[in-house]
Protein backbone atom coordinates (compact mmCIF):
# COMPACT_ATOMS: atom_id res chain seq x y z
CA UNK A 1 0.00 0.00 0.00
CA UNK A 2 1.26 3.10 -1.11
CA UNK A 3 0.67 5.84 1.36
CA UNK A 4 1.06 9.77 -0.41
CA UNK A 5 3.96 11.54 0.18
CA UNK A 6 5.17 15.50 -0.62
CA UNK A 7 7.89 16.34 -2.70
CA UNK A 8 9.32 19.95 -1.29
CA UNK A 9 12.20 22.17 -3.90
CA UNK A 10 14.46 22.98 -0.98
CA UNK A 11 17.70 24.10 -3.43
CA UNK A 12 18.38 24.18 -7.13
CA UNK A 13 21.81 24.43 -8.45
CA UNK A 14 24.21 24.32 -11.71
CA UNK A 15 27.87 23.56 -11.50
CA UNK A 16 29.46 25.37 -14.64
CA UNK A 17 32.93 23.62 -13.65
CA UNK A 18 30.98 20.05 -13.99
CA UNK A 19 29.40 20.98 -16.98
CA UNK A 20 32.58 21.81 -18.91
CA UNK A 21 34.76 19.49 -17.86
CA UNK A 22 31.95 16.55 -18.76
CA UNK A 23 29.66 17.29 -21.75
CA UNK A 24 30.36 17.26 -24.94
CA UNK A 25 28.06 20.36 -26.15
CA UNK A 26 27.85 22.48 -22.51
CA UNK A 27 26.32 25.35 -23.81
CA UNK A 28 22.90 23.50 -24.10
CA UNK A 29 22.71 22.96 -20.36
CA UNK A 30 20.96 25.76 -18.35
CA UNK A 31 19.46 25.16 -14.63
CA UNK A 32 16.28 23.41 -14.85
CA UNK A 33 12.59 26.05 -15.37
CA UNK A 34 10.31 23.16 -14.48
CA UNK A 35 10.51 23.99 -10.49
CA UNK A 36 11.11 26.54 -8.09
CA UNK A 37 12.45 26.36 -5.24
CA UNK A 38 10.02 26.42 -1.57
CA UNK A 39 7.03 24.71 -4.66
CA UNK A 40 5.50 21.50 -3.39
CA UNK A 41 4.00 18.75 -4.96
CA UNK A 42 1.94 16.29 -3.78
CA UNK A 43 2.50 12.46 -4.98
CA UNK A 44 -0.32 9.99 -4.62
CA UNK A 45 0.48 7.62 -7.16
CA UNK A 46 4.12 6.36 -7.22
CA UNK A 47 3.80 5.83 -10.88
CA UNK A 48 2.59 9.35 -12.08
CA UNK A 49 4.49 12.00 -12.80
CA UNK A 50 3.09 15.16 -10.61
CA UNK A 51 2.02 17.48 -13.07
CA UNK A 52 4.19 20.39 -13.97
CA UNK A 53 7.22 18.66 -12.60
CA UNK A 54 11.06 18.05 -13.93
CA UNK A 55 11.09 14.64 -15.60
CA UNK A 56 14.90 14.41 -15.03
CA UNK A 57 14.19 15.14 -10.96
CA UNK A 58 11.59 12.34 -11.06
CA UNK A 59 13.83 10.08 -12.63
CA UNK A 60 16.22 10.75 -9.31
CA UNK A 61 13.60 10.73 -6.98
CA UNK A 62 11.08 8.13 -7.85
CA UNK A 63 13.04 5.00 -6.46
CA UNK A 64 13.53 6.55 -3.04
CA UNK A 65 9.40 7.24 -2.92
CA UNK A 66 8.74 3.53 -3.88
Amino acid sequence: MFHPCKITVVKKGFDDELVNAYLENPKRMKICDRVEENQEYLVSDPFEMPDNFCAWAWADIRPSIL
